[in-house]
């Protein structure tokens, strides 16, 4: 049998491909985090277990150097070790990797080392993800244009062998010209399709827009991101069940209908949609009763439990949610962070200094102070060199001076910087030229996109909505 040990950030997507059943019929016993204390070290072989199977990321070195650890680990109970260490790297090769295993010396213990690149990975019926982190880092952090971008271009050749040649192709930012020269050098695929079925590719580099993902999000799909962290479209979150804390794991998409119902919702009207929907159960529940015992009666009573059952647990799960996302939302820190991100969005810059002072002074999270500062950076086209020193001397008392790096690279990426008094402010051309403030925004029954934000339309959408 074998083991596999699966770094974390990639079990979720591996999960959305490959199946455990299917893993089962390839002969992995068991699968595993990569962790310091293996199981196959730390407990007898009772699953007569002959291979050893590390899945690493090539975007960090945290996996490799703890099979490194694992390994040395193994050497020193045995001099050789009973099974087969072999080794996937996720999504490209990776020479860091060898590397190390080489100046370790352990590099002829790796029975193979394979090279692995899922490509897009379906989250929806509609949505198509790299889930690959590491893109961000090197564009933008970075300004590597020529290393993870690459499997962008593939992807987006993959898209047309399977669905025929995309007769338009526009796009907007640095990492978008680099992906359309790359697409437009490289041969055109053979399509099994004829005529194409796609007609317009419109790339956005995340440059052109970091104003939206610095605002707090106000979905219902969007609080469950912004405060529990959703992971290639699975959520881990805790449940209180008779003062016993419970860990699920549930995988949020359209599977789920009530899910698909309430995602795009705006967080704020959702308790009384899920009222009205546990009345709804609870009516088609009691007259789903069985009303005599013929076996036509019976099957039919079945068949509605079947289908009632799911939906019965689904809301339970989501009324647990919504609960616990009710009580962070209520908060004044909640508020006030929405409503000091809103004033920055319309123009009331100046008079937020003292409000994200006192996030500062009261230490609130650094991750929401930060994007509160560079909202108003971004804004504002930087802030005034005063201005500027005092937030950041200030922020690096209060947090610790190891934020220096962060501090450093946020300068760097321009979305916290020092104003050119000389150059004029673009945020403020677009606020008006795109329409991005929606002051009479309905958000239960929305028309315009703006209601996400509740009054703020995302600056992407927007250009989507103009290039159509």
């Amino acid at each position: 049998g074998k083991y596999l040990y699966i770094e974390n950030r990639l079990s979720f997507p591996i999960s959305l491909i490959c199946s455990v059943t299917h893993l089962r019929s390839l002969g992995v016993v068991k699968i595993f985090n990569v962790s310091a204390q293996p199981p196959h070290l730390t407990a007898p072989n009772v699953d007569n277990v002959t291979d050893l199977i590390y899945m690493i990321s090539s975007s960090s070195t945290n996996g490799i150097e703890t099979l490194v650890q694992n390994l040395k680990l193994d050497l020193k109970q045995n001099k050789q070790p009973p099974q087969n260490y072999q080794l996937i790297v996720v999504p490209s090769k990776s020479l860091l990797c060898e590397k190390i295993l080489e100046e370790e010396g352990l590099f002829g213990f790796i029975k193979n080392i394979y090279y692995y690149n899922p490509s897009l990975i379906p989250l929806e019926n509609d949505v198509l993800s790299l889930e690959n982190s590491q893109v961000f880092v090197d564009c933008c952090v970075n300004q590597n244009y020529y290393g993870e971008l690459d499997h962008v271009t593939k992807s987006i050749q993959h898209l047309q062998s399977l669905y025929g040649k995309i007769p338009l192709i526009i796009g907007k930012g640095n990492s978008a010209k680099v992906v359309l020269d790359s697409v437009s050098a490289l041969p055109t695929p053979v399509a099994t399709t004829s005529p194409p079925k796609i007609g317009k590719l419109i790339l956005i580099s995340r440059d052109v827009d970091y104003i939206t993902p610095l605002c707090t999000q106000l979905t219902y799909e969007g609080m469950i991101d912004e405060i529990f962290g959703v992971n290639s479209s699975f959520l881990d979150f805790e449940e209180n069940n008779n003062e016993q804390i419970l860990s699920k794991k549930l995988i949020l998409n359209s599977n789920d209908t009530l899910f698909a119902e309430l995602r795009d919702m705006n967080f704020s009207i959702l308790p009384p949609v899920l009222n009205s929907q546990a009345r709804s159960l609870e009516e088609e529940l009691s007259t789903s009763s069985l009303s005599s015992s013929s076996v036509s009666q019976l099957k039919q009573f079945v068949s509605r439990l079947k289908i009632l059952s799911p939906h019965k647990e689904s809301l339970a799960n989501h009324t647990t949610i919504c609960t616990s996302l009710a009580k962070i939302a209520a908060t004044d820190r909640f508020h006030q962070q929405i409503q000091i991100e809103q004033d920055i969005l319309k123009g009331y810059a100046e008079e937020m200094i003292d409000s994200i002072e006192n996030h500062i002074v009261l230490a609130v999270p650094a991750d929401r102070t930060l994007r509160l500062l560079c909202l108003l950076s971004l804004t504002q086209n930087g802030l005034k060199k005063a201005t500027f020193d005092r937030l950041r001397k200030e922020f690096l008392h209060s947090y610790g001076f190891q934020h220096m790096e962060t501090l450093l690279n946020l300068e760097n990426m321009g979305l916290l910087k020092k104003r050119d008094e000389s150059a004029k402010n673009p945020f403020s051309t677009l606020r008006k030229s795109l329409n991005l403030i929606n002051e009479k925004v309905d958000e239960k029954a929305p028309t315009d996109i703006s209601y996400v934000f509740s009054g703020y339309a995302p600056l992407s959408v927007r250009l989507v909505q103009h290039s159509i």
